[in-house]
C-alpha cells in the first residue's frame, strides 16, 4: 500500500476532517480481480426499507471486527443494519435485513486492500483500538424517475470514519457529493465520476449527503455504484 497516500489521509483528516483522491492508487493490482469485483454488484439485492417508498437502491451488508490485538480483520456473524431516527430520519429506528456480501467478494484482493488501507489511516489516527466495521454495496438504479443516493438528506452515521469510493457509473448524470462541517458549513463538493474516486471523513465532526441522480439516455441502463466502508470503535458497540 502507497504510504505516501496513507500519509496524505492522516494528515488531511487529522487537520481538515476529511481526504479526498481522484483515484485510490495501489488498490488494483490485479485487472481479473478487479473486474471480478466491479461485477459483483450485479448481484444485489432490493433495498426494501425504503421509508420514500423508493425500489432504486439495491445492496449488500456484512460486518466485521478489526482485533488490534491479533492485527486481523474477522468476519462477525450476521447482524441487521440498525441506525437510530436521530442519524437516519427516514429509515432509521427499524432493525433492516440485507443480504451478506457473496463469499467471493469477501476474498477478492481489490475488497482486502480497500479495508486494509482505511485501517491503515484510522490506526495511525486513533492507534490501540478494535473497529466494528459495517461494509454497505450500493447500486442506485433510477427509473424513469430521479433516485436519490441519501434519500435522508444530509447526514452523519453515527460512527467515527467512513470511507466512500466510486465502483462504477453508467449513464448517470448527478450525485454531488457535498461534506459540511458541524456548523453546516460546506467544506467539499465533488462529483464523482472516475471508479476509485475516494472520500473518507471523519464521522463525528462532519455531515455528508449525495444530491439526485438520473439517466443521461432515458432508454439507456444507467446506476451508480459505491462501496461504503463505516468504522467506530468496538467500545462504543452495545
Amino acid at each position: 500500500m502507497c504510504e505516501n497516500t496513507i500519509k496524505y489521509f492522516v494528515e488531511n483528516i487529522s487537520k481538515h476532517k476529511l481526504a479526498y483522491v481522484k483515484h485510490l492508487g495501489n488498490i488494483v493490482t490485479n485487472n481479473e480481480a478487479w473486474s471480478t469485483f466491479k461485477n459483483s454488484w450485479n448481484n444485489l439485492s432490493l433495498d426494501s426499507y425504503m421509508a420514500d417508498g423508493g425500489k432504486y437502491r439495491e445492496r449488500r451488508y456484512s460486518v466485521f471486527l478489526w482485533n488490534d490485538r491479533k492485527q486481523k480483520i474477522e468476519e462477525k456473524p450476521y447482524e441487521p443494519h440498525y441506525q437510530t431516527l436521530h442519524y437516519n430520519n427516514l429509515n432509521g429506528g427499524v432493525e433492516r435485513h440485507y443480504d451478506m456480501f457473496e463469499p467471493n467478494t469477501l476474498i477478492n484482493e481489490c475488497f482486502q486492500n480497500i479495508m486494509r488501507f482505511a485501517l491503515n489511516v484510522i490506526n495511525q489516527l486513533s492507534p490501540n483500538s478494535d473497529w466494528h466495521i459495517e461494509a454497505h454495496q450500493f447500486r442506485i438504479r433510477p427509473q424513469n424517475t430521479v433516485a436519490k443516493p441519501t434519500p435522508e438528506g444530509v447526514h452523519r452515521d453515527g460512527r467515527d470514519y467512513i470511507i466512500m469510493m466510486l465502483i462504477d457509473k453508467i449513464n448517470i448524470d448527478g450525485g454531488i457529493s457535498s461534506i459540511y462541517d458541524n456548523n453546516g458549513t460546506l467544506i467539499k463538493e465533488v462529483c464523482l465520476d472516475s471508479s476509485l474516486e475516494t472520500i473518507m471523513v471523519c464521522d463525528n465532526s462532519t455531515m455528508h449527503g449525495v444530491s439526485a441522480i438520473e439517466k443521461i439516455d432515458s432508454m439507456m441502463e444507467g446506476y451508480r455504484d459505491m462501496l461504503v466502508i463505516t468504522f467506530i470503535n468496538q467500545d462504543k458497540i452495545k
